[in-house]
């Protein structure tokens, strides 16, 4: 496989994280409007560049169960053989995750720590997550915030759906390792039904935390189903039929069996949508090496800017009101000005600490 090949893997995959990214990133632009955790003289259509952007700011909040499908997409491509041949310990498996995700995790913890403090004092409520205090504070440290202990979004609020994926990679590992070494369809499938009929049972309707867990469950599975189809079937006539099959059915089942109706339905619309997504743009291959680049340098941004955007609305925020000056919420120039700042702070991220406090933990403890 010459350097061309290398860089063309799954680089459609870099295109669906960061639009993803993006649209967390406007659909939390709303935050410079919230006193406490309510937005106050909120204009959703008056939001800048809006006809432009209105499906992010009105589903943006998606982006983050698109993650997991992608999560499960890669998880299985990279690990699924690695695992049930024994070629990949559970110490080095859990190591690669915790290198990967806990060193940016825990300084911008420590830093909305900080932040949510100056802020406490300054308006008399926290900004936006309002559990703060020593108890979510050592949830979030652990990462197990949202494992049904905490009482509601706490600190750099936006951890929640790493820490419910992280009790996904356990699931993952431990089954593949011990339980379904099968590494056939149909036990993505068993498990992704499985997930639903809890999912849709009536006990669990209200419960937030095992919701989302098992709505974690079922699209990082679905995710594997893409992988699973990516390795296995040829991207031909035939293929692009049944998938197109499956997009036009879709609708019409989910109107027949009412599934709207549910208080879960979008979670069957994305199970159908987003695999078919990835398994597309997986077949992605550009020729142009530069451009192959410049794709990975905005998928390496999507886990900086998540973890670091919501530091640096409290630090403009608290900035403008040091300096007596209101939020110009609905101006196109303070959002553009937003979108680029946390880039480029990502960029700089990934680059000076990210990345290399990743290699040197891993030359570490994989030595």
């Amino acid at each position: 496989m010459n350097n061309k090949e290398k860089a063309n893997k799954l680089i459609g995959l870099e295109i669906i994280r960061f639009i993803s990214a993006f649209a967390i990133l406007v659909w939390h632009y709303q935050h410079f409007t919230f006193f406490e955790d309510k937005p106050v003289d909120f204009i959703l259509e008056s939001q800048p560049f809006f006809s432009i952007l209105s499906f992010f700011y009105t589903w943006g909040l998606y982006g983050v169960q698109i993650f997991w499908c992608v999560s499960g997409f890669i998880f299985f491509w990279k690990y699924k053989d690695l695992i049930t041949r024994n070629k990949i310990s559970g110490k080095n498996f859990f190591i690669l995750r915790f290198t990967r995700l806990y060193p940016l995790h825990f300084i911008t913890l420590i830093l909305v720590a900080i932040l949510q403090i100056v802020y406490f004092k300054i308006n008399g409520v926290f900004f936006v997550y309002q559990f703060n205090d020593l108890y979510h504070f050592l949830l979030q440290i652990f990462f197990i915030s949202d494992w049904g202990f905490g009482k509601g979004f706490s600190f750099n609020g936006v951890i929640w759906s790493i820490s419910i994926e992280i009790l996904i990679y356990l699931f993952f590992f431990l089954s593949l390792k011990y339980l379904l070494r099968s590494r056939s369809l149909k036990t993505n499938f068993l498990i992704i039904i499985f997930s639903l009929f809890i999912l849709y049972t009536e006990e669990f309707q209200n419960v937030l935390n095992y919701s989302l867990v098992v709505s974690c469950l079922c699209l990082f599975y679905a995710g594997g189903i893409a992988a699973v189809f990516y390795e296995k079937f040829n991207y031909n006539k035939n293929t692009i039929i049944f998938l197109l099959f499956i997009c036009v059915i879709t609708p019409f089942l989910i109107n027949f069996f009412q599934i709207y109706m549910l208080k879960n339905w979008l979670t069957i619309f994305l199970l159908t949508y987003v695999p078919i997504v990835l398994f597309l743009f997986a077949q992605i291959k550009f020729r142009n090496l530069k451009l192959i680049n410049i794709l990975k340098i905005f998928g390496n941004l999507t886990y900086s800017s998540y973890l670091i955007h919501i530091p640096i609305q409290m630090t403009i925020v608290m900035t403008l009101s040091y300096l007596n000056v209101k939020i110009p919420f609905y101006s196109n120039f303070f959002f553009l000005f937003y979108l680029i700042t946390i880039l480029l702070l990502s960029r700089l991220t990934f680059c000076y600490f990210e990345k290399p406090i990743q290699d040197k933990l891993r030359n570490y403890f994989l030595k």
